[in-house]
């Protein structure tokens, strides 16, 4: 996690700006810590936690009513839908309501003995669905990835030597009373303070800083009992000293310790649990509690990043948690963190979901699609779009959306759309976080394509529905139809993050968008042939060459799941096809490709952007150029995936890695990656062969080997001409020269669906000897590769498509899917180090974290997350 996602802020500020309400009563009483259960067993603390916590929860509203459980034993049977097991938080708090209860429920305890009942009461199955607040609870210090402040230390170490100098004159006796006593009163080990010194600390920290919390209330007891609004209390909620006090940031070390893969996989650990429960509920933020023993911390997630309080005594202070929950258990579902523009559906409104059944072609693959959406202990939810986000023909034609005012105003009518478990969910907490979903317009009577994602709010990011209205104005082809487009507003207007109010820097704050799109339609891996595929990536290439000529705006993000391939029928009733180009939120437009803020901007994802982008980030600026080498490294994806290569399967797995998931850190701090792809292109090599088809096709002959060997010598031209721009010394160059690749010819078939060629003037032959050329400075020449195959007189040589090589290995897929994720959030927008290897230490759960399976070629693809990140000079 970067420095400028994170960020630690006092009790005190957390409560007031998170979570807000009243104080604990006069007369409150809760159930107290027993400090023998914080020390070294981590178990223990499980049934304390949930013992205190629901004896303040037990005191909130009834019809709201909250409630602890021990959840880390037992999973969430969905997580299979997820390819996950052995995922288990601590302790969850949740709704006691019924459909809770019987996700949460472990099983029917009548039939158990009062004692069995007693000790299985507070234990429960994990279900992030309806998770509103999870405890991690840790027992060694050594995974703890929050600094515990020296102050804390320097006085526990004051109060063993003043034990130490007693102690001598004290009797045997005298001494084993003390020592007895001592124990009782709840000494937790070294991160525990005792009473005295606890209220010595505080009573510094109250003189330093009790102006700015303004918070009496929130004081500490003085004792280890229960907690009653009587309890003598010292006048301040923290004992860590503010950060604007004069020295204090010398007592107090960094507070994000992620020096040791111990303390790091804590970090992973809790943000990956947090993104099972935002992948499975429609959150804004969510509230989770770190503890070490007897101290704690409180933490918020939004897209943005994570805002942590200073630590605090647990077990001897438990009036700063008795509040916290306090407030939290009377707090709206809003305020806790839920979407309110999604409620639930009603029974009726679920089945009418259940029971559409007028399928888009091609009917059997919407059919199971959308069935794949229907899944059981998957609640059926609606989604409610303003009427003023929704997008008439005649904007589209202008390109101009209407100002209606804002989208909350009392009154103003919704449109519902009915949705299921999303066809795609963004695995990061932070970022973007793209949820796709195939929703039923209720007005319509439709299918559509829903899409939720987290913008940046620059002036030089655009809302994809505005980058919609200006390609649609100016007649680009090949491009999704927007029908609804907007920011997500509540009662207090757009939703938007607010981590980056506390982080250091000036990251940019995040807005909730929702896009609605009239196509639905199928991923690029699903195509049938290899002409098919080919057809698709050159639609795309007219698509992005529209694009770019008529509304000058170019896409900065080519991958392989931003290509679609849409089944329709034509007005005469023939059912064709044709590729989309989608996903335009990374954008940017000709005029303001010179802003130093886009300049310094590398956008796309990992796995296909350009070499130079990848190797020398702060050298190039991302251009046409980096686009139209995207589109090569997805044809060499599609080809390594899903055709017969000469690679065994164990170097197309090296292969893959080394070439599209390579990364590590310069001087600067930057990620870096792209040798191998940089030395494939400077030598024109495509570093594989076909096997059969159109390898053993004449040199004639249209088909795939021919097209890559074309446009491998395209980008060796550009590579070449490149050469003098090149940071890199001619000496390594020497020694890293190697053959150039000599593959056999190509192949394809001819589309009666494509349009006329807009490039193809001949047939022109591979040449053996290349001039360095700017031949990709424009999109003449790659287009023209493609147009000689695809309207060749020659018949087009198929190669046969065969099973996801990929998953050719047990655990290769989901290994590369992982490090795919990893690799492609290392931005200022997308970036989190601890998100994929969530495991708890205890459970020794399955090393694989699969979110999609080999065979769901509909989302695999969108594994690979986009970037958009400020690269530092």
């Amino acid at each position: 996690m970067k420095d400028n996602q994170v960020a630690q802020v006092s009790v005190a500020d957390f409560m007031r700006e998170f979570v807000p309400g009243p104080d604990l009563p006069d007369g409150f009483v809760a159930e107290p810590f027993l400090p023998a259960n914080f020390r070294r067993q981590e178990a223990a603390m499980y049934g304390e936690l949930c013992k205190v916590a629901n004896s303040v929860l037990s005191q909130g509203p009834a019809d709201q009513m909250l409630v602890a459980k021990d959840t880390h034993r037992w999973c969430d049977p969905l997580d299979k839908y997820d390819f996950e097991d052995k995922l288990s938080p601590d302790v969850i708090i949740y709704p006691s309501h019924a459909d809770a209860r019987r996700a949460y429920t472990l099983e029917d305890l009548s039939s158990f003995s009062d004692e069995e009942r007693k000790r299985h009461e507070n234990k429960a199955r994990t279900s992030w669905l309806w998770a509103t607040l999870y405890i991690e609870a840790k027992a060694d210090e050594k995974y703890t990835p929050f600094s515990i402040p020296d102050s804390m230390r320097e006085l526990e170490t004051q109060k063993e030597e003043e034990t130490q100098r007693v102690a001598p004159q004290t009797s045997t006796q005298e001494a084993a009373q003390k020592t007895q006593k001592q124990k009782s009163t709840g000494s937790a080990g070294a991160l525990s303070l005792t009473t005295d010194s606890l209220i010595c600390n505080m009573q510094v920290s109250a003189t330093r800083s009790q102006e700015s919390f303004a918070a009496p209330s929130l004081s500490a007891p003085v004792s280890a009992g229960p907690s009653t609004a009587a309890t003598p209390s010292v006048p301040s909620i923290t004992h860590v000293p503010t950060a604007d006090t004069p020295g204090s940031r010398d007592e107090v070390p960094p507070f994000l310790l992620q020096q040791s893969s111990d303390r790091l996989e804590t970090m992973e650990q809790m943000s990956h649990y947090v993104s099972k429960v935002m992948q499975r509920q429609f959150l804004l933020h969510f509230f989770t509690i770190f503890t070490c023993r007897d101290v704690a911390w409180l933490l918020r997630w939004d897209r943005a990043g994570l805002v942590v309080s200073e630590p605090f005594i647990l077990v001897k202070n438990p009036r700063l948690l008795h509040t916290f929950l306090y407030r939290f258990a009377r707090m709206s579902d809003t305020d806790r963190g839920h979407d309110p523009s999604v409620v639930p559906a009603t029974e009726a409104e679920a089945q009418l979901l259940r029971s559409f059944n007028k399928f888009p072609p091609p009917e059997t693959w919407c059919r199971e699609t959308f069935a794949g959406t229907l899944v059981d202990g998957w609640p059926i939810s609606k989604i409610l779009v303003p009427e003023d986000d929704m997008i008439s023909e005649a904007e589209l034609m202008s390109g101009t959306k209407e100002e209606r005012g804002a989208s909350e105003a009392p009154g103003r009518r919704m449109c519902e759309f009915l949705v299921g478990k999303p066809t795609f969910m963004n695995t990061s907490v932070y970022g973007r976080a793209t949820r796709c979903h195939i929703a039923y317009d209720v007005a319509g009577d439709r299918l559509v394509f829903c899409k939720e994602c987290w913008r940046t709010d620059t002036p030089t990011s655009h809302p994809e529905g505005e980058v919609y209205l200006r390609l649609h104005s100016k007649n680009v082809s090949y491009i999704a139809t927007p029908i609804a487009a907007g920011d997500v507003h509540g009662k207090n207007g757009a939703h938007r993050t607010r981590t980056q109010e506390f982080t250091k820097g000036s990251n940019p704050m995040l807005i909730q968008y929702r896009l609605i799109l009239e196509e639905i339609a199928r991923p690029l891996t699903s195509y049938k042939t290899s002409s098919e595929l080919i057809t698709a990536l050159y639609l795309c290439l007219r698509a992005h060459e529209e694009a770019w000529r008529l509304a000058k705006i170019i896409h900065q993000d080519i991958s392989a799941g931003n290509m679609l391939i849409y089944w329709y029928r034509t007005s005469d009733g023939e059912l064709v096809w044709k590729a989309l180009l989608v996903d335009w939120g990374l954008c940017k437009y000709e005029e303001e490709m010179n802003d130093p803020v886009v300049r310094r901007t590398r956008a796309g994802t990992w796995q296909f952007i350009s070499a130079v982008l990848l190797r020398w980030p702060t050298k190039f600026m991302h251009t046409i150029f980096n686009d139209l080498e995207s589109f090569i490294h997805v044809l060499h994806w599609m080809c390594l995936r899903f055709h017969a290569t000469n690679m065994s399967e164990s170097q197309l797995i090296a292969h893959v890695r080394w070439t599209y998931d390579d990364i590590e850190k310069d001087a600067s701090g930057n990620f870096v990656g792209g040798y191998q792809k940089f030395l494939n292109l400077f030598y024109g090599s495509t570093s594989f062969r076909l096997l059969g088809g159109s390898a053993n096709a004449g040199l004639q002959s249209p088909g795939l080997q021919r097209l890559l060997r074309e446009l491998a010598r395209l980008c060796q031209q550009h590579y070449r001409w490149m050469e003098p721009q090149l940071p890199v010394p001619d000496s390594v160059l020497a020694l890293l020269q190697k053959s150039q690749d000599n593959p056999p010819p190509a192949a394809r078939r001819k589309d009666g669906h494509l349009p006329p060629p807009k490039t193809l003037r001949r047939t022109r032959q591979v040449a053996q000897n290349v001039s360095p050329e700017p031949v990709l400075e424009t999109h003449t020449a790659m287009m023209e590769a493609f147009e000689v195959m695809l309207y060749s007189p020659l018949p087009w040589v198929e190669d046969d498509k065969v099973g996801d090589r990929f998953a050719c290995a047990e655990t290769f897929l989901e290994q590369q899917q992982r490090q795919s994720r990893e690799a492609s959030r290392l931005s200022s927008e997308m970036e989190s180090l601890a998100e994929d290897r969530p495991r708890k230490r205890r459970v020794g759960s399955s090393t694989s974290s699969v979110t999609t399976s080999a065979t769901e070629s509909a989302t695999s693809e969108s594994q690979l997350g986009s970037i958009n990140e400020n690269i530092e000079s």
